[in-house]
This record gives structure tokens, C-alpha cells and sequence, in this order.
């Protein structure tokens, strides 16, 4: 038996009785029971809430799994890359100017 696969442990918390049907869970398996909801709403709405969401900031760039999409502009002052589904031109790359971050994410698909 190995040392470190903690099999050790599991077999003197059992032998003192700590243990009885004991199943090992993720972590998440303990606490969901805990955050059922308190009431449910009468009647739930087939049709989905007015919402959008704006896109502030792209933080990241994936260069593994997409080669060669990285540009600079003719001007040399902003690149221009794909992060996921969205289009971003990042302006302000002298040392002392504000970066900006402009979003191309108009597609319907």
C-alpha cells in the first residue's frame, strides 16, 4: 500500500467507528443540498428576461489553439487579435497613452 495515497488514514478512521457508510463526494455534492430555494415562484416565464450585457474589457488572449491571429495596424499603433467569438483592436501601445479596447462581436451565428 502506498504511504501517500492516504489509504492509511481512511482505514484508522474507520476502524473507530467515524466512517459508517461513508461515500467519498466532490465538494460540491455536500453543499448543493444546502442551497435549495426557499420558494419556488408561482408561475416561471416561458420566455427569456429583456437583458443585455456590455462588453467592457477582453482580459486574455489564447495563442495555443489559434495561430497567426495577432496583427498590428499599418499605423503600428494598435493590434488587433480574436479572443473567442469577439474581434478586439487594442489602441495605445506608446508608453504614455491610455489603452483602449474596441469590440467586433456583431455576428448572428
Amino acid at each position: 500500500m502506498d504511504d501517500d495515497s492516504g489509504a492509511g488514514d481512511w482505514l484508522a478512521t474507520e476502524s473507530k467507528g467515524y466512517a459508517e457508510n461513508f461515500v467519498p463526494q466532490e465538494p460540491w455534492q455536500n453543499t448543493v443540498s444546502f442551497c435549495e430555494p426557499s420558494s419556488l415562484p408561482k408561475e416561471i416565464p416561458s420566455t427569456a428576461p429583456s437583458t443585455t450585457l456590455n462588453l467592457d474589457w477582453v482580459h486574455g488572449f489564447n495563442s495555443r489553439e489559434s495561430r497567426q491571429n495577432l496583427f498590428y495596424t499599418k499605423t503600428g499603433d494598435s493590434i488587433i487579435y480574436s479572443a473567442g467569438a469577439v474581434g478586439v483592436k487594442l489602441s495605445g501601445l506608446s508608453k504614455d497613452a491610455e489603452k483602449t479596447q474596441q469590440f467586433a462581436n456583431d455576428h448572428t451565428d
